[in-house]
């Protein structure tokens, strides 16, 4: 918990819901990364037409989106134990 491990503040960081997302950033079709230290996305396991639903936290803001992603693209995922 906290944001040791992110660059920079974000003021609207609670962890309220009590998901500790990492930022591990994500990697691009062409093999390219982006947005390590910055921002995490996360795959969910709802495909769509054109991909899979991808959630993202940022450094920046409280808000988490959900995007449509297509599935060539790299996240990061969570692991739930039962």
């Amino acid at each position: 918990m906290g944001t040791e491990h992110w660059a920079g503040t974000n003021a609207d960081a609670t962890n309220e819901s009590g998901f500790t997302g990492l930022p591990g950033g994500r990697r691009f079709e062409l093999g390219n990364f982006d947005g390590i230290t910055f921002s995490g996305f996360w795959w969910s396991s709802t495909p769509t037409e054109n991909g899979a639903w991808m959630y993202g936290l940022g450094n920046h803001d409280g808000i988490v989106p959900r995007v449509e992603w297509p599935k060539r693209t790299g996240h990061s995922i969570r692991c739930i134990k039962n």
